[in-house]
């Protein structure tokens, strides 16, 4: 029976010990997890990011190709001419940019129609271009005044607007969405932590009281084994006083 209970106390202290090791394991397995979470919104956060940046730098192309264009028409000079080259080339990069960090079918469609406009439109100011190094400088700003330039620079405007619209919602959700990984990461590590003090600290004063009981009750038993050894010794001595007492 001593046995038994000294196993079921091994037992006990051995879990004492366990719970923390578990809590640990558990906290540290919900902790990857989390932060695997935090490291995919951040990677949503960065990719929104960049993909805004090159939405920007392609709307400021067009805009400014525009310009330089208009510049050509009113005053032709070679600082426009290359601009309008400049801006062209920088349109055509952002686009191609833009294709490979699509991420969407929706995406991909905007940047279908997006790539119209813009041909179109570079198709539009090459002629205009063109007519001006051919001299055709009435005809051109004529074409240009009548012809669906502004139109077709608009858009293409509009649809980058939608367009960085559409990733300033991205990025808000991918921002909230990190905030409460973060959050659900300090949630599990405070309550992995809190659980693990908690079942450590009752599992210990239950081993402690456990281990001060089965003392009490090995010392209550080696006092009666003492008493019980006592009694035999006294009373071999008196039979021992007794056989001396008939030999003599």
């Amino acid at each position: 029976m001593q046995s038994k209970r000294n196993w079921r106390l091994r037992y006990w202290i051995i879990a004492g010990y366990a719970v923390p090791v578990v809590a640990l394991l558990v906290s540290a397995g919900a902790t990857v997890m989390n932060i695997n979470t935090v490291n995919q919104r951040s990677q949503d956060l960065v990719s929104s990011y960049g993909v805004n940046s090159v939405v920007n730098d392609f709307a400021v192309s067009v805009q400014s190709g525009s310009k330089s264009v208009r510049g050509y028409l009113l005053e032709k000079n070679q600082q426009s001419f290359e601009n309008y080259q400049e801006t062209q080339k920088n349109s055509r990069d952002s686009l191609a940019k833009l294709i490979t960090l699509a991420r969407s079918e929706q995406e991909r469609q905007s940047l279908t129609k997006v790539e119209e406009l813009l041909n179109k439109l570079l198709v539009f100011q090459d002629d205009l271009i063109a007519k001006v190094d051919q001299g055709k400088v009435k005809e051109a700003v004529e074409t240009w005044s009548k012809g669906n330039a502004r139109t077709l620079v608009q858009d293409v405007v509009d649809v980058i607007e939608e367009m960085q619209q559409r990733e300033d919602q991205i990025f808000a959700t991918a921002t909230k969405q990190q905030q409460e990984a973060l959050n659900a990461l300090k949630f599990t590590v405070i309550l992995a932590s809190g659980l693990s003090l908690v079942l450590s600290v009752l599992i210990g004063i239950w081993v402690i009281s456990r281990t001060s009981r089965q003392m009490s009750a090995s010392g209550s038993a080696i006092a009666i084994s003492t008493t019980e050894i006592a009694t035999t010794i006294e009373q071999q001595e008196r039979t021992t006083i007794q056989q001396a007492s008939s030999v003599n």
